[in-house]
């Protein structure tokens, strides 16, 4: 019956697609490999496009099968004004339910239109943890004050001034994994101790990485008890930035525990991560300690991959491990930036 008029399938596909309830139509026809091959010609594909023009919400050709679109094929389609087409049911029914599951992405808080991950890093490249610390705040991200050292005295006067037990790491370029070569020295109290620890860990540094450029050494206070995360961004050749989110610390590797997600991501997908990590329960408080403000962690964790975004397509990988959390009080400790040309170590 239909086949015999084409014109009434047009009128339906309108119909349909004119229906508040549909957002999207598919017309599921098969095509010719060949003009010796087409039984019907262009006729019914030229109502097909009409009819999802007049459908007025988006439409595509859904072929039943998976065999390859000749040049004859894509010329009819191309003829008629065919907007898009997709070959093999199995194919387009993922590809709709992806386009519906974004949709309502967007609905919950997701940005519509991603920021430009190619554009080019506009100033010079953050070559060390203080510079990765400070790109990450002035793109939004809290990050824990420190204070960079140059010699025991200046480490001294650092720590007399905090007033409090101090982290010293060592900075340097040429260094990923500083605790690898003596470069982290944590609950150091008073000036008198802080100087004789940069003494010692400058030789201890020097010692192991003698070629390492040395920029000084970073002194921050310590932090207290807290919940650690671990914020990961990598960039995959198809997908292009990835973040991972995790309860860090010993738990990453125990737990094996992380949520995935696609670069940029908004405060509410933050949120959304943190709730299906196994250690969900963790974060609302455990044993005396006080649970974390979710949705300033949730803003943190959205900065932190808009700064990875902006940092350009060199980025490879960016790491902040702790991202520490005390109630309300979010502080990315650290910071790892892997880049394209960077040597291995």
């Amino acid at each position: 019956g239909i086949l015999g008029s084409f014109q009434s399938f047009e009128d339906v596909i309108a119909i349909v697609g004119q229906d508040e309830a549909v957002s999207l139509v598919a017309v599921c026809f098969d095509l010719a490999d060949s003009k010796e091959n087409d039984n019907f010609g262009p006729e019914p594909f030229s109502h097909f496009a009409k009819g999802i023009r007049r459908a007025g919400v988006p439409g595509f050709l859904q072929t039943q099968s998976y065999l390859t679109v000749t040049p004859y094929a894509r010329e009819l389609l191309e003829s008629v004004g065919m907007p898009a087409r997709v070959s093999g049911l199995g194919t387009g029914m993922r590809a709709v339910g992806a386009a519906f599951r974004w949709s309502e992405a967007v609905r919950r808080g997701a940005p519509e239109v991603a920021p430009v991950a190619s554009a080019a890093l506009s100033g010079p490249r953050p070559t060390n943890e203080r510079e990765a610390l400070d790109f990450l705040s002035a793109h939004g991200v809290p990050v824990i004050p420190a204070h960079v050292a140059r010699s025991g005295d200046e480490a001294a006067a650092i720590a007399e001034r905090l007033a409090a037990p101090v982290a010293l790491k060592i900075l340097s370029p040429d260094i990923a994994h500083k605790t690898e070569v003596g470069g982290v020295s944590l609950n150091i109290a008073g000036a008198d101790a802080a100087r004789a620890e940069y003494v010692a860990m400058a030789a201890r540094v020097a010692a192991a990485r003698p070629v390492a450029r040395i920029d000084g050494i970073t002194i921050s206070p310590m932090r207290g008890a807290g919940v650690e995360l671990i914020v990961g961004i990598a960039r995959d050749p198809t997908w292009g930035l990835v973040l991972a989110v995790g309860l860090g610390g010993v738990l990453v590797e125990v737990l094996a525990d992380a949520d995935l997600a696609l670069l940029p991501v908004s405060p509410n997908q933050v949120e959304e991560m943190l709730g299906r990590l196994k250690a969900a329960r963790l974060l609302d408080g455990y044993r005396g300690q006080p649970a974390i403000d979710r949705r300033k962690v949730a803003e943190a964790v959205a900065a932190i991959g808009n700064a990875a975004i902006a940092l350009g397509p060199d980025l490879m990988s960016l790491e902040v491990n702790p991202l520490w959390v005390s109630g309300s009080h979010v502080e990315c400790l650290d910071a790892l930036m892997i880049w394209a040309d960077t040597p291995a170590h």
